[in-house]
Parts: structure tokens; C-alpha cells; sequence
């Protein structure tokens, strides 16, 4: 196993030391993190060891200074050869590292310390790269000494087999069901190339005989050529109805594929919901995007196949062509398919809350950084297209572009926007009496402008409803409106708690 996986499963005691030692060191474990591999595969010694100490005594005098003299200075010009081409190497995987990141928010934050780890590393060693080569040796060496600390006290236990969590049966129905999809949509593409294939054999012998603009109509070869070109053409028309037919099946099976992916997203914002409040709650997106992009990338095929199916028509047709009179049917339901995907894939992943309040999300305060975070989950992107959500608060204020970082204040517009004195805005909203501030409820709207493989959508989602409060004691007051709502309301638009009686909603365990 390598040195770095056995550092990171060292226990928490030997594991404090580690983070302390990295801590001091101008290498940050940024670095080390991303280049594992490639640094302990070097000899950051270069065979130069010269921790030893020499053991001859005075008699040698000068004469034997110097000769040792002249034997350490040899020996460290080509260390300090193999120092710059490991300090160079490094700074270039670094870059290349850089490189291979996505453009996604988990690599934002990495690329940033990465790239500032470069541009240190290159400030502090570039004239004396031989500090770098022993700085990292010296790393290496202590890991391994904690290491060994750790194994003679007993506490590092054998790393478990790697084990995958079983699926349920949902899961796995989702799974085959995206694999007889694909299976689907790949005979499809091979029956349309030989449609091609057909058609443009029939195009040629239609062309060769049939347009030479002379009378051949009582040519006997003329006329078997004729008969030839009628059976040709019925099977065309039967390989054309036989690619529509399996078109039609594939929609189908996206139509049932969407339905269960719908129902998967909808636990977990149901799940998402819970966690808001505090309770255990599995949140991660990283399979459903994976199923999600996985359905968008065969409706994108489909579409692209539709639309060669289309090409074929504008070449050839004739009377009860099935393309003439199935392709706008198909046409249309595909894009509803694959806007109703893209819609209910567009979510938000993290709900609004503040940096000093994590476990109290939906409660802000004013002039308080908060964050929140949408996501698409169909990962198809037009690099050509530049994507940029537009974040609106209650769709009656500006148009906020950070989301991250933005500060609320009192002077803009809610969904219950009204300017007051003492207690705080009040607005009557379908209630006996105006509502406290503290019982106001705020939506964050992302919009989306999608575009891809010529498909061009407006998406959109909303944050659940939040409170935003002015002083610390209304926090509390703020958290219970949050959690009368979350647990009573069915709608996550609504605009107060207390607007309509509610109905209390099923509970689903954790």
C-alpha cells in the first residue's frame, strides 16, 4: 500500500500529528494530496546521504580535510542537478494537474489552492531547489516514523477489503433498466445505417433508370429493372417503418426512466428537507447525476438520430412515407422529454444558510454572508455556450449574480416587502393580522439559460423558504417558523406557516 493511504487511516491521535506537521512545512498537503504517487516514487536523496558523521580522527590533518572537502563538493553538484529537475518536474505535474480539473464547484477551491501552491513553490525554491528535494525527503521520513509509532502501539488495524454498499432493489431496476436503454439505442443506431445504406442504394439505381429522360417502356430489361426498384422501394419502407417502430420503443423506455429517476429525486429532496432540520440524512448527488446524465446522453443520441431520420426524408419520400407522418409526432415528444429531464434536474444542492450557523440552515440575517448552491445534474455542457445562473430573492428584487458571499439587506425587496419601526416589516398575507418578521418566508430562484446539441431551455429552481431576521433574539423564533413549515407544509412555495390550515405530512424514516 502506499505510504500516503496508510498515513490517512492512521487514528486520530497520530493522525493530529500529521496535520501539525504539514502545518509548519512550506509543502502544503494540498500538494502532497494530489501527488502522491509521483513523489514516493522519487529519490529525493539522489544519492547523496550525508547524514552520517565522519569517523576518522584528527590524524589525517590537513591533508585530509580537504580531501574530504573536495569529496563533498563532487558529490553534491549532481544532487543538486537531480534537485532542479525534481523541483521542474514537480511545478509541471502540478500544471498538468491543474489542467485535468472540471470546471465544477467541488474543483473550485482545489484549483485555487493548487495554483497558489505552485506559485509559492516556484518563489521559494527556484534559486535553491536542493532545499525543496530535502524539505520533502525530510516529510517523507517523518511520515514514516509516525507511521511506525503507530504500528508499535498497535493502533493502525489492517485496511478492510474494499466493499460496495448493497444496492436495493430500486437501485438496481434503475441500473438495468439504463443498460437496456443503451443496449436499445444502439441497435437503433445500426438499423438506421442500414437504412442509409439502402436508401442510397435505391437513390442510385433510381437515378441510373428512371431519370434518362428517354421512353423505355417497352424495353423488357427496362421494365424487370422497374420491378426491381417497386421491391427495393417496400423494403425501404419496411426498414423505415421498423426504425420508426424502434424509436417509439426507446421513448418509451426514457418515459418509464424518467418516472423512476423522478421518484429517486424526489426522497431525496424529501431527505434534503430533513437534513435542514437536523436529522441524519444521505444528501450526496453523485449517483443520481450519474443516472441523470446517463438518460440525457441517450435522449441527446435519440435526438441526433431523429433528426438524421429527418435528412433521409429530404432525400427520398413517397406517398404513406411513415417518416412523413411519425417524425413530428416523435419530434415533439422527445423535446418534452428531454425538457422535463433538464427541469427537474436543475436543483439546489445546498439551501441557504450561514457560515456561523451551519446546523441552522433557512435562518439569515441581515448583512450576514450566506451561501447557497444550485446544481444540474444532466453534466452535458456546450463548450461553446457559456452558462451563467442569474439568482433573484423573491423575484420582486435585483438580480444577484454571487451567490456565495452575497449580504442581505433591509432596504431590498421580499416576498412580503414592507419597511416598519421597532418589530420589524409586517404585511397582512391571507391571515387575521400582519405577519412578524420572523414568520415571513423567502424563496432564492436560479435561472439557467441551457443550451446543447442545438436544444436551447430556460431552467429554473428555488430554495426552500427561508426566514431573515435583524437581531439574534429573533433567531429563535425564526427557527421554529422554519420548522413548523418544513414539517407541516406540503407546498415548498408558500408564502407564510400560518396562511391555510395545514395538513401534517407523512413522516418517512431516516
Amino acid at each position: 500500500m502506499a505510504q500516503w493511504q496508510e498515513v490517512q487511516q492512521l487514528p486520530p491521535a497520530h493522525l493530529e500529528r500529521v496535520h501539525q506537521l504539514y502545518t509548519t512545512t512550506a509543502l502544503p498537503m494540498t500538494v502532497r494530496q494530489s501527488l502522491a504517487d509521483w513523489i514516493e516514487d522519487q529519490d529525493w536523496y539522489g544519492g547523496h546521504h550525508g547524514g552520517e558523521e565522519d569517523t576518522h580522527g584528527a590524524g589525517g590533518g590537513l591533508r585530509g580535510a580537504g580531501t574530504e572537502w573536495s569529496r563533498r563538493q563532487q558529490a553534491a553538484e549532481p544532487f543538486s542537478s537531480h534537485a532542479r529537475m525534481l523541483f521542474h518536474s514537480l511545478l509541471a505535474l502540478l500544471g498538468e494537474h491543474l489542467g485535468s480539473l472540471g470546471p465544477g464547484d467541488e474543483d473550485f477551491m482545489l484549483k485555487h489552492n493548487l495554483r497558489k501552491a505552485r506559485i509559492d513553490l516556484q518563489a521559494a525554491f527556484e534559486e535553491q531547489p536542493e532545499n525543496l528535494a530535502n524539505l520533502v525527503a525530510n516529510l517523507l521520513q517523518e511520515e514514516r516514523r509516525i507511521l511506525r509509532r503507530a504500528q508499535a502501539k498497535g493502533q493502525v488495524e489492517a485496511p478492510p477489503a474494499p466493499s460496495v454498499a448493497p444496492q436495493s432493489s430500486r437501485e438496481q431496476e434503475i441500473q438495468q433498466r439504463l443498460a437496456e436503454f443503451r443496449t436499445a439505442l444502439q441497435e437503433a443506431e445500426r438499423a438506421f445505417r442500414h437504412l442509409e445504406d439502402m436508401q442510397d442504394a435505391f437513390d442510385f439505381s433510381y437515378k441510373m433508370y428512371c431519370q434518362t429522360g428517354q421512353d423505355h417502356s417497352r424495353d423488357p430489361e427496362y421494365l424487370q429493372q422497374v420491378q426491381a426498384l417497386q421491391a427495393k422501394l417496400q423494403s425501404l419502407d419496411r426498414q423505415r417503418r421498423e426504425v420508426v417502430a424502434q424509436l417509439q420503443q426507446l421513448l418509451g423506455r426514457s418515459e418509464t426512466l424518467r418516472d423512476f429517476l423522478q421518484q429517486e429525486l424526489s426522497a431525496w429532496r424529501e431527505r434534503q428537507q430533513r437534513s435542514c432540520l437536523g436529522a441524519p440524512a444521505d444528501t450526496c448527488l453523485l449517483q443520481l447525476q450519474g443516472w441523470f446524465t446517463a438518460l440525457g446522453e441517450g435522449l441527446f443520441q435519440l435526438l441526433q438520430l431523429r433528426r438524421g431520420v429527418g435528412e433521409l426524408r429530404q432525400k427520398v419520400t413517397y406517398s404513406q412515407d411513415p417518416l412523413q407522418t411519425e417524425l413530428p409526432l416523435l419530434e415533439k415528444r422527445l423535446q418534452e422529454q428531454l425538457t422535463c429531464l433538464l427541469q427537474s434536474a436543475f436543483v439546489v444542492e445546498q439551501q441557504p444558510c450561514m457560515p456561523n450557523t451551519p446546523k441552522r440552515p433557512l435562518v439569515l440575517r441581515t448583512t450576514n454572508k450566506f451561501c447557497t448552491r444550485a446544481r444540474l445534474l444532466v453534466h452535458l455542457y456546450d463548450r461553446n455556450h457559456r452558462m451563467e445562473a442569474n439568482i433573484h430573492i423573491d423575484r420582486s428584487g435585483g438580480t444577484h449574480r454571487r451567490h456565495e458571499g452575497e449580504r442581505l439587506s433591509t432596504s431590498g425587496g421580499g416576498r412580503n416587502r414592507a419597511s416598519g419601526k421597532g418589530g420589524g416589516p409586517s404585511v397582512p398575507r391571507g391571515v387575521s393580522g400582519p405577519l412578524a418578521v420572523t414568520e415571513e418566508l423567502h424563496l432564492i430562484t436560479f435561472t439557467l439559460a441551457y443550451a446543447y446539441c442545438g436544444l436551447e431551455l430556460k431552467l429554473e429552481t428555488s430554495t426552500l423558504p427561508f426566514v431573515i431576521v435583524s437581531n439574534n433574539n429573533q433567531l429563535s423564533s425564526a427557527w421554529a417558523s422554519v420548522l413548523w413549515f418544513n414539517m407541516l407544509s406540503p407546498n415548498p412555495k408558500a408564502s407564510s406557516p400560518y396562511a391555510v390550515p395545514t395538513t401534517p405530512r407523512p413522516h418517512t424514516p431516516s
